[in-house]
């Protein structure tokens, strides 16, 4: 493994061979879009505008990709490219570095995108579902956070998840439609459990994905949402309400909630996910309809 991670650095020591204030900002502002605030601005819009089912079952790819990420990053525990060399590290994270997550949900994220979008045009939806990630990882490779090697790992495990939910989905989803709504909230929360016991150090991720399957459930059960109603006014209204409370959740618990060095951090951390995935998928779409800028769906 030296050998592949001297090589990992000498390629992220070629990348950067071209850097400049201007591309670095670029770079930055590129590998933004493929951590949490976006992803969670790209799902409220797709929740609460277009279809409320597509976009649960992008955020519950998503979710399930950002788990397993955190899940084989605790297993391997691989040190990031500027822990051994500082000199070529132009950002810094807080987690393991195998395999890239940003690499690995954005390949799960846009290739599904582009699946659930089959009126798209094929050069359109193929570029969505390749682009993305391929821009998203590279500038992982050159901020000195991931060895090429983790960016490649992660796009292969991303784009497998998408093709496992893509042939299975179909076969699964009856067979969960069947069952009472309290084993389905059962079965959400078992697989929650699992990824916790896999990766323990950090379990947001999957208490964003209980949150979102626990509000999806309950409000499937409750008249649902039609995501197609209103004017776009009042799209626009919905979806500046909802982002402003989501930020609130996400940003503002963060001040209030114990802090990093606390010994409850990780169980209040998991309240805070928790809630954003379950305003976002039931709290907030049952706001909209007492708000009358949105309609449940029709029977």
């Amino acid at each position: 493994m030296e050998k592949i991670w001297e090589w990992g650095l000498e390629v992220i020591r070629i990348f950067q061979s071209i850097q400049s204030p201007f591309l670095t900002g670029l770079v930055r502002f590129v590998t933004h879009l493929g951590a949490a605030p976006a992803y969670i601005v790209f799902l409220c819009i797709i929740l609460w505008t277009v279809d409320y089912k597509k976009g649960f079952r992008l955020g519950f790819v998503l979710l399930f990709s950002a788990s397993l990420n955190n899940a084989i990053k605790s297993y391997l525990n691989v040190p990031r490219p500027y822990m051994r060399d500082p000199s070529v590290g132009l950002s810094s994270e807080t987690s393991s570095s195998t395999p890239s997550g940003h690499s690995q949900n954005s390949a799960a994220f846009w290739s599904h995108f582009s699946y659930l979008n089959p009126k798209l045009k094929k050069v359109l939806a193929l570029t969505i579902a390749f682009a993305f990630p391929l821009l998203i990882g590279l500038t992982r490779i050159y901020l000195g956070v991931h060895y090429p090697t983790d960016v490649l790992m992660g796009w292969g495990i991303g784009f497998a998840v998408s093709i496992y939910a893509i042939l299975f989905a179909p076969l699964v989803t009856p067979l969960l439609n069947r069952l009472p709504k309290i084993f389905k909230i059962l079965t959400a929360a078992l697989l929650v459990v699992l990824f916790n016991i896999l990766s323990p150090e950090d379990t947001s991720m999957q208490a964003a994905l209980f949150g979102l399957c626990l509000g999806f459930i309950l409000l499937c059960e409750n008249k649902g949402f039609n995501a197609k109603s209103g004017s776009i006014p009042q799209k626009i209204i919905r979806t500046l309400i909802g982002l402003a409370v989501v930020a609130a959740l996400y940003y503002g618990l963060k001040l209030v909630f114990p802090g990093e060095d606390s010994a409850q951090y990780q169980a209040f951390r998991f309240i805070r996910y928790a809630l954003v995935g379950f305003f976002t998928s039931f709290v907030l779409p049952k706001f909209f309809i007492l708000l009358k800028t949105a309609e449940p769906l029709q029977e």
